[in-house]
């Protein structure tokens, strides 16, 4: 129920820091961001305090939390927080007493923010709190006022925030914030109240103090005595951007500070409502106060010109962020002889202007998002050698621009340059030698560009042998080339390199050989199986891997012992089946009397990772089963690598081959149950053979003559008798009609199509002969069913003539079924009743009859 919020409690974590260490305003370029803790899981329980409802997480080492929307009606008092990091957020608490942090008085810092319901704090309640550094009090809509005294105690306290609160006078505030009360205080943060306008003495109870950094960031404040802030003599940084004030109402303020002696070095405007031209009255006393760090972003200046800035040599810092110029001349930054830092994003520029290129000390240049890649309505320009003056160039960005191609010619003259940003530039053609100028580059974005190489990593990084984070995230890639191609070759100083987001399905042993000082490889959100050969063998340095989101299920021997190495690996959303990891040769590794994981540490897995098979492993998470003996002995049996494979292979080779072999055998049964059954389902109409498979309408031959050798003799005497006489029927017999040089099996195929009956002469030796049973068994299937001109079917294009008995033993099914099916005409020896049989032969060999006409004879 609490978990969303109480991680977003738990992500603000040392975020006033930000304000004294790195501001938005004049953080430096960084070559690599720190890494955000992983909050996925739930802080632990530090208890519950019983008497006020509260609930308590965190850890006692750094940082701690306190809520209850469902009670937590006061502060906590016996809940024993020792870590330096408090909040409290999320309760039912309307009023907070002096006492209710005496026992946390160790705290550094300390948060009480979104309690919707407090209204009041008392004096004297941080008291005790001297060693408290930051303190914020934001986010508390229902809290409008403070009483006075209420920061007696916090002597050590620099750092103040008050934003998002229900308070519209400043006195209020500041009257608790005298030098005697706060005597350290640098920052004040008043950002998201209502204040409206601000008074001559609103701040005069600061008067000497040591303030440093006042924001009123979006107050609403559109009037401001030109007195106000005369008594802040140590101010530094200020921050007015988001109010409605006049440009003019503006110079006179600043007017006021600069004849006060106030050194003010940030100055942040952004937002102001400034529209067509720069206000060059306030610019012209901006300049005279030395200011170094000036944001007039989303402001509106149709023109940059010479003539648009004084001459500002102090100034280092310039942001102007989404001013949508129309044009910007060539002279337009000449006055800025010593500008180290220019933001120039989501301005709709089609290329760098020329104007920038005059800034030879620019260290951090930002233009992304001019021409975004995601419309493609125009490209962003790199212009040729355009760079060859900016030596001293450290950071470019030019994210989310349109580039499609990168030159040879695009970063000439970038010999320093440390940090290069080409995230979604929808690059897709990297040319040769095009990072050849940048010998200095640490950092290189390339993520989410379609590189067009084949699939594989561009080879164009080996000129690039100092850089050390390399992000190729989501540029669809595939392949990884090895040898003199490896893309990774030259990199030996790489600690970073981000391949997640892409379509590798396997990562080869040599692909990552190169990187001898590799720290972090992310390969998250790929397609990557299980791997059986090490890929992290060679590379000594590294701790951390990310193969989260993938498609592993088992952990190899191989994985086992990349993994040994780390410190973290990074498996979520991989299923993983625990069940015998590892082949004959991990024997040695887990034997009863030899048992010594390779992985020590037991946080290696981060999140922790639970098996999801088999049932008996259920909530056992993936590092209990790898470290623990009795589960890698109860589960794994020990058998010879590939034999998980050649099982199944060889069982299913075996079932094919008694299968063949019961065919093979069985041949003809199968044959004759395939005849029945087209017999029965064509008798019932269920099947009915296409008009276009009868064969042919005028034939060539009345009939064809399947015998064997052995009764040639008989054959010849046939031939003569029904070819000599009348009515002169025409036979076809292999000896005499089939082709020389032709296949046999095609010959007989084609002589049955070609022949209007089949005469089949059955002896014993027939019976006996292969060549015979195959004509047999043709003859069957090619002409069972015969449909004449009126669509009828008939069954008499099989004659039988039965020449000598025949042993039941040399039978086939068909030849059975024939002889019991069909009428036959029998042979006889008695020269009397040979002419009866001749009569008889050429009667069948005459016009079809109907099917329901066929009787036994």
């Amino acid at each position: 129920m609490h978990f969303l919020w109480l991680l977003l409690a738990f992500s603000s974590f040392n975020l006033s820091n930000c304000y004294e260490e790195c501001d938005e305003d004049i953080c430096p370029p960084v070559v690599i961001r720190q890494q955000i803790p992983n909050l996925e899981q739930l802080p632990p329980l530090l208890g519950e305090d019983k008497a006020t409802g509260c609930l308590c997480r965190g850890f006692n080492d750094t940082r701690s939390v306190c809520f209850g929307r469902s009670g937590c009606t006061r502060m906590p008092k016996f809940m024993k927080i020792q870590s330096p990091w408090f909040k409290l957020t999320n309760t039912h608490i309307t009023k907070l007493l002096p006492g209710d942090f005496d026992q946390i008085e160790h705290l550094r810092d300390l948060q009480i923010e979104g309690n919707y319901e407090l209204e009041f704090m008392s004096p004297g309640l941080f008291q005790n709190l001297s060693s408290l550094v930051n303190l914020s009090i934001s986010f508390n809509t229902k809290l409008k006022t403070l009483s006075p005294d209420t920061f007696t105690g916090l002597t050590a306290l620099r750092r103040l925030f008050l934003k998002k609160n229900g308070f519209d006078t400043i006195h209020d505030i500041t009257i608790n914030l005298k030098p005697s009360m706060v005597p350290n205080i640098k920052t004040l943060i008043l950002d998201w109240n209502s204040f409206a306008a601000i008074q001559s003495n609103d701040f005069l109870p600061m008067t000497n103090s040591t303030l440093q950094e006042l924001s009123l960031i979006f107050c609403r404040i559109d009037n401001i005595d030109q007195e106000a802030f005369v008594p802040l003599k140590n101010l530094r940084a200020l921050r007015l951007g988001e109010n409605t004030i006049s440009s003019d109402q503006l110079s006179d303020l600043f007017e006021r500070m600069f004849e006060a002696n106030i050194d003010l070095k940030v100055l942040n405007l952004f937002y102001m409502g400034f529209k067509k031209y720069v206000p060059k009255r306030m610019m012209e006393v901006i300049a005279k106060m030395n200011v170094s760090h000036l944001n007039l972003s989303r402001n509106r200046f149709e023109v940059l010109k010479n003539e648009s800035f004084p001459y500002m040599p102090n100034l280092e810092y310039l942001d102007l962020r989404e001013i949508l110029p129309s044009n910007i001349s060539e002279d337009a930054f000449l006055n800025f002889p010593n500008l180290k830092t220019l933001l120039l994003s989501a301005n709709k520029l089609t290329s760098i202007p020329k104007a920038v290129f005059v800034l030879q000390n620019l260290i951090y240049l930002d233009a992304q998002e001019n021409s975004p890649a995601v419309n493609n309505e125009y490209y962003f320009r790199l212009q040729y050698e355009q760079f060859s003056n900016m030596k001293k160039l450290v950071y470019l960005n030019i994210n989310f621009n349109g580039l499609s191609h990168l030159f040879n010619t695009s970063f000439v003259g970038l010999t320093h340059l440390e940090v290069l940003e080409l995230k979604n530039c929808s690059v897709f053609h990297i040319e040769n030698n095009t990072f050849l100028p940048l010998e200095n580059l640490k950092m290189l974005n390339l993520a989410n560009n379609y590189l067009l190489h084949d699939d594989t990593i561009p080879n164009v990084f080996w000129s690039l042998t100092k850089l050390e984070v390399l992000l190729l995230g989501g540029c669809k890639l595939k392949y990884i080339s090895s040898g003199p191609s490896n893309p990774f070759r030259n990199l030996k100083n790489l600690k970073y390199l981000g391949l997640d987001k892409n379509f590798f399905t396997a990562i080869s042993p040599t692909d990552f050989l190169p990187l001898k000082s590799i720290i972090q490889i992310d390969l998250s959100s790929n397609l990557l199986n299980s791997w059986e050969h090490r890929i992290l063998s060679s590379n000594e340095n590294i701790t951390k891997l990310i193969v989260s989101r993938n498609k592993i299920s088992d952990i190899t021997l191989a994985m086992y012992q990349d993994f040994s190495r780390l410190n973290s690996v990074d498996l979520d959303q991989n299923v993983i089946h625990c069940s015998c990891f590892f082949t004959y040769e991990a024997y040695r590794t887990f034997t009863k009397d030899n048992y010594s994981p390779g992985i020590k540490n037991g946080s290696v897995f981060q999140p922790p990772l639970e098996c999801t098979y088999p049932d008996s492993l259920d909530n056992v998470t993936l590092m209990d089963y790898l470290t623990r003996k009795e589960y890698a002995e109860s589960i794994c049996v020990l058998v010879p690598e590939g034999v998980y494979l050649f099982l199944p292979l060889s069982i299913i080779a075996i079932l094919l081959s008694i299968l063949a072999g019961l065919a093979f055998y069985y041949r003809w049964h199968i044959k004759y149950w395939i005849f029945l059954s087209k017999l029965y389902l064509s008798r019932k109409g269920k099947i009915r053979p296409k008009r276009e498979k009868t064969g042919y309408t005028n034939y060539e031959y009345d009939a064809f003559v399947s015998y064997s050798n052995e009764d040639r003799d008989f054959v010849v005497k046939m031939v003569t008798m029904l070819e000599n006489n009348e009515p002169f029927f025409r036979l076809c017999v292999y000896e005499r009609d089939f082709q020389i040089g032709t296949i046999i099996s095609e010959s007989i195929l084609e002589s049955v199509a070609k022949s209007r009956k089949t005469l089949l002469v059955i002896s014993d030796n027939y019976a006996k002969s292969q060549w015979c049973r195959w004509e047999s068994q043709i003859c069957d299937h090619h002409r069972l069913f015969f449909e004449n001109e009126d669509g009828e079917y008939v069954d008499d294009s099989l004659i039988l003539i039965k020449l000598t008995s025949v042993s039941e033993h040399h039978l086939t099914p068909t030849l059975k079924y024939l002889l019991k099916t069909r009428i036959y005409l029998q042979w006889e020896f008695d020269e009397g009743k040979q002419r009866t049989f001749w009569d008889r032969l050429r009667n069948t060999l005459g016009p079809t009859r109907l099917l329901s006409e066929v009787t036994r004879m």
